[in-house]
């Protein structure tokens, strides 16, 4: 009796899609706390590290370093530029690798963004923390992270060589080229002033990034549309 109190079509979507919709917030809640999980816990490791190193001030970690030290505001303006494009070729990697691992698990792609956001993401970390330059507080000697680079670099031209090696891939050697040219300018004394030095060397290494980044971001665009439009 108390089935036929309700129309069976009442009946009916009460039940499995009641469930999916419920299962649905659940899961966006998960999303929300594990979101602001990692954002709050980032920001406790910010407080552990202004009362680890008291002569460091709170508000020395939170704002701007142009802001801390009264600089100009374009202070470091290509340097800031190339860790923002370092940034956008990390993401596309990740962001690459997660898709192909849902799509393709075994397809040879999902291997290589995994490699190249794993590089791409510990150069991005070099950068923007200074992590090879002496004069850091906290800093790798630059043979050690080098040496790091140099095992990436070789592990990821055996395991990709036959995409690497295709004229679609210019812009990955330009990257290099670009690389090993404002490496070899900074370790010699040319007899240049040190301003023009420093010009050239961040310039190569700028055009080193945007090459790296257009590639990284070209390669992910042309294979995932391919991909998808075979699915």
């Amino acid at each position: 009796m108390t089935k036929r109190l309700l129309p069976r079509r009442f009946s009916r979507t009460l039940g499995p899609e009641t469930a999916k919709k419920g299962l649905k917030k659940r899961t966006g809640v998960v999303r929300l706390l594990k979101l602001y999980s990692a954002a709050l816990f980032f920001l406790c490791v910010v407080v552990f590290i202004s009362i680890v190193e008291p002569q460091i001030d709170i508000g020395t970690l939170t704002r701007d370093s142009a802001a801390t030290f009264k600089g100009h505001q374009l202070t470091g303006l290509v340097s800031n530029i190339g860790i923002l494009l370092w940034a956008v070729a990390a993401n596309t990697c990740i962001f690459s690798y997660a898709i192909y691992r849902r799509l393709e698990p075994t397809h040879p792609l999902t291997r290589f963004f995994l490699w190249f956001g794993l590089f791409t993401s510990a150069l991005l970390a070099d950068d923007l923390f200074m992590l090879h330059e002496e004069d850091s507080m906290y800093h790798f000697p630059e043979t050690v992270l080098f040496t790091v680079y140099l095992s990436f670099l070789l592990i990821i031209l055996k395991s990709f060589h036959r995409h690497l090696f295709q004229k679609k891939s210019v812009l990955f050697w330009l990257s290099l080229l670009f690389f090993g040219l404002s490496i070899a300018i900074d370790v010699p004394d040319y007899g240049v002033p040190i301003k023009g030095m420093v010009f050239i060397e961040d310039s190569l290494k700028f055009l080193g990034i945007v090459s790296w980044t257009g590639f990284l971001v070209g390669t992910s665009f042309r294979t995932l549309t391919a991909t998808l439009a075979r699915r």
